[in-house]
């Protein structure tokens, strides 16, 4: 069996729905709806300056896009925290000059020394921190593709795109 619990398409959230004017079925009538505001930062976040500096960046994005609810707590938590590891993991790298190989020495039992060239871990542990940070970012619409699937709160959806132009009606 092919796929994962993430595979295929995911529901559209009512409020999109809403907007386009599609119909409403019953478990988008059932949907949880949740209060809009910034929720409560965990204490292990304001204790780490990195992690609660991406906390400030985030909510700052998503309050001005109405996006942010007071159960995205957790989401947002781990967003902060992985960033805040990404962040840390480059510094990292930066100090071992942003080594692409490795020498790793081993003593076996006998007290000889091996020598094995591989990869840097770090690279591998940013590339997955990176996967994770922009999955976290889609979750909450902040990247190209999930940005206009996101509705704002703020939108009027009655409101006339054209109205801005001053057209002269022709008689």
């Amino acid at each position: 069996m092919s796929g994962t619990s993430r595979s295929g398409r995911h529901h559209k959230p009512t409020a999109v729905k809403l907007l386009h004017g599609s119909k409403l079925r019953a478990h988008n009538r059932n949907e949880p709806k949740y209060q809009t505001g910034i929720p409560d930062c965990p204490a292990h976040v304001r204790a780490d300056a990195k992690a609660l500096h991406v906390w400030d960046v985030m909510v700052a994005r998503l309050t001005k896009s109405s996006v942010l609810t007071l159960a995205h707590g957790e989401s947002l938590t781990t967003l902060c925290d992985t960033w805040a590891d990404y962040v840390r993991c480059r510094e990292q790298f930066a100090t071992m000059n942003y080594q692409q190989l490795v020498v790793d020495e081993t003593i076996d039992a006998r007290g000889g020394k091996h020598r094995k060239i591989k990869e840097n871990p770090l690279i591998r542990r940013s590339e997955k921190l990176i996967l994770l940070i922009t999955r976290l970012l889609g979750e909450f619409g902040l990247t190209p593709v999930t940005g206009p699937k996101v509705p704002t709160l703020g939108a009027d959806p009655a409101a006339d795109p054209f109205a801005e132009f001053d057209v002269p009606t022709v008689n």
